[in-house]
């Protein structure tokens, strides 16, 4: 059933499709490179897990802390890089 047909208000949910069942609406799958960490659907797929140290790939993957590092998540996969020395 189209969006069209769901009963008002109309919803949309962030970073996530809506699903229309019975004159209802709900939240759909996340969109790539989003999650629902909190399982809220009024907030939708809060969480960008292809960039979130804290939720790196999925809800609650956090990314190593490397001393004298810096933790990232780039494409949903942790890294590290050495800091910069100060220059002296």
């Amino acid at each position: 059933t189209g969006v069209q047909t769901c009963a008002l208000p109309i919803c949309n949910y962030q970073n996530a499709a809506t699903v229309c069942s019975g004159g209802t609406c709900t939240m759909g799958a996340c969109a790539n490179g989003y999650s629902d960490c909190d399982k809220r659907d009024d907030n939708g797929c809060e969480i960008q897990s292809d960039a979130d140290i804290d939720n790196c790939g999925a809800c609650g993957m956090k990314c190593p802390r490397v001393v004298g590092g810096i933790a990232s998540c780039t494409a949903g996969r942790c890294s590290s890089k050495c800091r910069r020395s100060p220059p002296k």
